[in-house]
Order: structure tokens, then sequence, then C-alpha cells
């Protein structure tokens, strides 16, 4: 379970408690209700009434107030966003000075006054008290904390805490108070008095304590792996509609030819009115090669004529005139012209809302009347500014031919990205890693394009969908080598970022599985860490790898080059991710830390074929892999729509010398990056120092990745970079929104 913060349909101060508003490091209340006014009041000031038994109404002020004043011009928010005229005068005290009982007053800080601080230094007392209703970095710490605790008493086979894993929202709710009176039960037994769910000074230093790092624990047997372990810690994140099954055929694909060419081999077998095929894209063309097949759009007009149901959903782009959308909306037109062909545009997000657009129009409006309004604005509509980059980012293909259910999910689009150069001097065709699975978890993934569908209005014009009744497929005990190159069978967790705008559970539901066992992950590994990511912006998963590096042999990072990256100030970003777990850790430590990219200069970097990295996958210890289209960012594990698949062996044994499904899978990408024979990477702790300068072979194509931002030698450069780090604060929640 998680801290739920969900915001529709008025703005955020006028929804947000006076609690709120104290503990909020970007607000100051100035005036109380009932109090005295005792300084003067500013253009740009917010009024919030809150009158006894009614809804609460924002008004800002339009121009300074002096002590005494009992009377301002403001702007009624609400009812200009109703289209209604929005200057009014409110009546603020009477005589005796003292606010009125229903008005409380808040004021946006200057930026030098700000607390926007990373996690609090580490004694106690620099750690502020903190309770439900705060927010902040000291929050963010603190539910990282208690999720630590919770991870490593379930890795012993003990009761966790109450309601987690937490989401690391900086949100003090109902379930990080849980989890807080859960901890308190532990850190202090007999002593009722101090289970009150608020984190003061005592709960402060117990919780440091239970969180300080600790060697590593032993691993059974020498060099042995242990998947099995991973049932019992993500069996507790398998909840609602996120299942662990066991009893799957799973392929790793790398790249876009391998994957394609699996993709038409399945759409090919189907035949007849039981089967279909059903996509959720992001970026979709269909009219390329799949790898050395037919396109997808020859591929899928045959089926169609063999009286398989086709069915899409692909991101609309709402309106932003691009290739890919001219494409989708292409790609829809010919899928629905087909016999039973159904095919929708989705755009459908929490962010994408009328009213979202009535506050923009209303703040395009109000940001010339005064210039103090401009930051009060920002802060009323970030939401709904963030929600122009919102996107249904799931790359989805379910394939059922006869009785075999297929489901893919991962980071490649279909798009010729992937298998030729669109784009010179970009990387392309991408490094991308995807994932075919057949039994169980199939369902799982057909479920995530169902839920999809139905909570689309759209949909409803075309009836239901032959999947909509299929059954969860039967364990398979020996998955062929076809379906399983690297062995089986395994254990399957499909996690996913939902934000459904009409929730109609127990199939449509605010999902936010996938950072929750990720974080859980991290916060279990014990040998080392694998990741090739797209962006690397998350801190809190930065402040989840600072707390693993102590106990780990290595912590290995793939990511793009900064030239190449399409993220805005995605260099200012990764330079604090990186520079946040540098000044972390020690100087061992720090030296476990290693994030390269794919190319062969630090000073004049080139990207020719598969340097461009979109994969967005995690090998944990040899033991555990993840293959998604989640990256490292807020915006996939709170705002888009993603799925992930959590995958793992839950059937080993004792001795088992076996190579694991993960140790595999990375085995064929340390083998793909720095061309060495797969021998040579077998053990995933002593072959990491071929990724390092001192023992990298001439053959790879790796670099470090330099997270220090060179400012050049003359006073402009160093202004150019101030400027793009003022940037890089100011936009940050527009760029990466968290919901």
């Amino acid at each position: 379970m998680t801290d739920t913060h969900s915001i529709t349909g008025t703005d955020t101060l006028a929804r947000a408690t006076l609690q709120d508003h104290l503990a909020d490091p970007f607000m100051q209340v100035v005036a109380w209700p009932g109090r005295r006014i005792d300084r003067p009041l500013l253009g740009g000031d917010v009024v919030i009434r809150q009158p006894l038994g009614g809804g609460r109404r924002s008004f800002i002020l339009t121009a300074p107030l002096e002590i005494g004043a009992r009377e301002a011009g403001a702007i009624d928010v609400e009812a200009l966003a109703a289209g209604r005229p929005g200057t009014v005068a409110i009546s603020l005290c009477g005589p005796d000075r003292l606010l009125h009982a229903d008005l409380t007053v808040i004021r946006p800080l200057g930026e030098a006054e700000q607390d926007i601080s990373a996690v609090p230094p580490g004694t106690p007392a620099a750690r502020p008290t903190i309770r439900t209703g705060s927010r902040g970095p000291a929050v963010i710490d603190a539910q990282q904390r208690l999720n630590q605790v919770h991870a490593e008493r379930a890795a012993r086979g003990e009761r966790g805490l109450d309601d987690c894993p937490l989401a690391t929202d900086g949100i003090f709710g109902a379930h990080t108070r849980a989890a807080t009176v859960s901890f308190q039960r532990i850190a202090f037994p007999g002593l009722a008095s101090e289970w009150d769910g608020i984190i003061g000074p005592r709960t402060w230093s117990a919780l440091l304590t239970y969180t300080a790092r600790r060697p590593p624990r032993p691993i059974p047997g020498v060099g042995q792996v242990d998947p099995s372990r991973w049932g019992t810690i993500l069996r507790p994140l398998a909840t609602g509609r996120t299942v662990l099954r066991s009893g799957n055929a799973v392929a790793a694909l790398i790249d876009g030819n391998a994957t394609f060419n699996a993709m038409a081999a399945d759409m090919g077998a189907t035949n007849g009115e039981r089967d279909f095929i059903y996509l959720l894209g992001w970026d979709n063309f269909d009219t390329f090669p799949l790898g050395a097949a037919s396109s997808f759009r020859d591929i899928y007009t045959a089926a169609a004529g063999r009286g398989v149901e086709v069915a899409a959903m692909l991101w609309d782009q709402f309106g932003i005139v691009t290739a890919a959308d001219r494409s989708a909306t292409q790609v829809v037109s010919h899928i629905n012209a087909l016999t039973g062909g159904k095919a929708i545009k989705d755009d459908l997000t929490t962010n994408h809302t009328t009213a979202s657009t009535v506050r923009l129009a209303v703040a395009a409006a109000l940001v010339g009347m005064h210039p103090r309004l401009i930051s009060v604005i920002l802060r009323i509509i970030e939401p709904d500014i963030a929600r122009l980059g919102g996107s249904h980012h799931q790359k989805v293909l379910v394939v059922k031919r006869g009785e075999v259910l297929v489901g893919y999910c991962g980071g490649i689009d279909m798009n010729p990205n992937r298998v030729r150069v669109v784009d010179p001097d970009t990387g392309q065709p991408h490094h991308d890693t995807h994932c075919r699975i057949v039994g169980p978890s199939a369902h799982d993934l057909l479920s995530t394009f169902v839920s999809r569908w139905r909570h689309h209005p759209g949909s409803s014009r075309f009836g239901a969908l032959r999947g909509e009744t299929a059954g969860v497929p039967a364990a398979i005990a020996s998955p062929g080598v076809n379906d399983a190159p690297f062995g089986g069978p395994l254990s399957v967790m499909i996690a996913r970022t939902f934000n459904p705008v009409h929730a109609a559970p127990p199939l449509i539901v605010a999902e936010r599985g996938i950072k929750a066992a990720l974080l859980a992950a991290i916060g279990n590994a014990r040998r080392f860490i694998y990741c090739e990511d797209q962006y690397l912006l998350d801190l809190d998963t930065a402040r989840a790898l600072i707390a693993a590096v102590p106990r780990l042999s290595h912590v290995t990072i793939l990511i793009p080059g900064n030239p190449i990256t399409d993220v805005p100030f995605g260099k200012e970003y990764r330079r604090d991710f990186v520079g946040l777990i540098d000044a972390a850790l020690s100087g061992a430590d720090r030296a476990k830390l290693g994030v390269f990219q794919l190319t062969t200069s630090q000073s004049a970097p080139t990207f020719g074929d598969h340097t461009y990295v979109h994969s967005k996958s995690w090998v944990f210890d040899d033991e555990l892999a993840v293959i998604g289209t989640a990256n490292c960012n807020r915006r996939s594990y709170s705002f888009d729509s993603e799925v992930d698949a959590f995958i793992f062996e839950d059937n080993r044994v004792e001795g088992d010398a076996r190579q694991t499904f993960a140790q595999r899978y990375r085995m064929a990408l340390w083998q793909h990056h720095l061309a060495v024979p797969g021998s040579s990477v077998v053990d995933g702790v002593a072959s990491a120092r071929l990724w390092r300068a001192a023992a990298r072979p001439p053959s790879a194509r790796v670099i470090e990745f330099d997270h220090r931002l060179p400012t050049g030698v003359t006073s402009l450069a160093g202004l150019r970079q101030a400027v793009m780090d003022r940037g890089a604060a100011r936009l940050r929640d527009i760029i990466d929104p968290m919901v």
C-alpha cells in the first residue's frame, strides 16, 4: 500500500489544509485565522477561505496591504476558472484587526527562503519533527528508512512494517503514520506512550540506528546465487492488480531484430475467430519490415482476413504534430477499416482533463495582471503544465494463437529506429530490450491491455473484446528451449504505473507498483546491481543506492551520452543523481559505483549503431531481472502509464549450479557491450572489472560517464551553466513530474 495524494477539479492551494501549508517548505503562513494581522500583506499573497461546513476557495491579492487595512482587492480563482468575473473585494478583518476565523493567508516563499535541501544532515537534531500532514525532504528520508526496516525484516522472515513499502513521495499520510507506529512498537517495546505516529527526536534516533550501514549479509555457498529468495521479498508487494505467478516461460530479447522477428512469428501463427492481436503503443509505425519478416501492417491485415481480432491503443499526443502522432492516426484508421478491427488513440490521463485546460487558460490571462502573481500561478497550475508531457508509455503486445497466450513488454517501440538509422548521429538503431512471456503472467499483460481499453469511453462503441473472457493459462512445468532459451520455469510479477481518470475497481485502479518493487529490490541486493536506463533522474532511487552500495561489490549503470539524451536538463539532473551518491559515500564505496555510456571518447564522443541506450532494465545479484517500460525517473514511477516484468526462478534448490535467467540475461548484455566471450562474464562480481578503464578490453564499446559539468574557463560559460542550473531547479517538477 502507498500513501495517496490526488487533487483534481480545483487548484492545489484551494484544496490544501492549514496543516499542509505549515509543512510545505514552499509556503509560509503569514496571517492566522482569528489572530491579529501583525504584518503587511503583499500582492500575490493567497487568501484561503474555509467556512465551517463549506468548501474552500482561494483568492490572490492584487496589491499590497498596510497593517490595519480591512478590505483587499483580489482575484477569485474559482470564479475565473468557472468563467465568471474574478475581480472581487474581500473583507479580511474587523476594527480589532483579527483575521476572520474562516480565512488563512499564505505566501509563496522566494527562492532564497525555500527549504529545498536534499536529505537532511545525519544527526537527529537536524531533522524536524514530522507528523500527519508534514511534507518535504525529511518525510522522504523517513519513508525510505521505514521501507529499509521493512525490507530487512521481511528478508529475515520477520513481520514487516504495516502498510509498507511506502511511496517515497514526501507526504506524511495515513500509510506513513501506520508504518511509523509499527516501527515504534518494535523500537520501544512496552512503551505505549512512544507509539504516537510522530517522528520526533527519539524516533529519529531509533530509525537512524536501525538503518545504519551494516556489513554484507552472508551468501549461501561460494559464488552460489539464491533467486528463490525474491519470492519472499516481492510477494508482500503482489496485492490487488499486481500478481506474482510461477510457471512461466520467458525469453529475453535484445534489440529490435530479435524482438520483431519473434513478434512476427507469433502474429503470423494466429488463425480463426478465437485468436487475437492486441497492441499498446507509444510510438507506432507499422509499414517498416519487422526484422526479416513483412511489415506489422501486412501481418495484422492478413490476420484480420483470417478472422483474428486486431485491437490497438496508441498514445494520442493531444494535437502535437509529430511524425509519430500522424502515423498513429493512420494506424488507427487502417485497423478500424479492417473486418473486426478496433483501435483508439488514447490521451486519457488524470492530468489531461477539462479542468486542466480551463486552469491553463485562466493562468494565461492572470499572468499579465501583476508580476508577483507569476510564482503563485505556477504553483496552482503546475500539474496542468506537467500534463502537457504526460503519456501512455506502455509498450505491450499480446497474441493469442490457438491455445497459447503470449505477452511482450519492454522498451522497444514499433519504430524503424530499432532496426535502422532514421536520424544520424543519435545512436540509432537504439540499444533496447524486451521480453516474451508464455504462461500465467501473459494474462497480466493481457489484463494491462483490457484495463486500458475499458478505461477509455471510446471503447464502448466496439463491443466486448475476445480477450476479456480469456482465463489464466496453466503453469508450465518444463518449458521448451524456444520459449525459454535461458531456462525455466520462472516466476514473474507484472507491476504497473497507471493513473485512471475514472476508477472502476478491481480492474481499473490507480497503480504505483513499479517503484515500490524496485526500491525493495535495491534494498535487498546482496552482491551487485546492474542497470540500463535512458534517463537516470529519480533522486529517491539515488538515495536507495546510497544505502545499498556499502554492502555491495559494485553498482554498474549504463546510460546514453548527454548529447543524445532527449530530456530537457538531462545533464543537470544526471549530475544531481550521481553527485548525490558521490557526496554521500566514502572513497572506497564511491569506487564501487560505475556509470558508463556507449562511446569510445570522453572528449569527442561519437554515437554509432546501438549506442543510444533506450533499455529500461535491472539485474540484481544474477537472481532477479527487471525488463519493462519504466525509466528511472519520477514521471515513469508515478505519472505516465508503464509496465515492468520482475523475473526470477522460484524452484532453485541448494547446490544447483545452473546459470539463472538473470545471470544469462546479464551475460548477454555484457557480451553485447564489452564484445567479449560469454566465459569472460559468467561471474557478475569478478567480471565487473572489465567495465573499468584499468581492465577494459580493447573491444569494449563503453567509457566512463563523467557526471561533472565543465563550465569552461570563461565567466560567460559559467554564467550559461548557472542559467541552466536555475532552469533545471525551477522546471524539475514540470519536466519530471510526480502525481
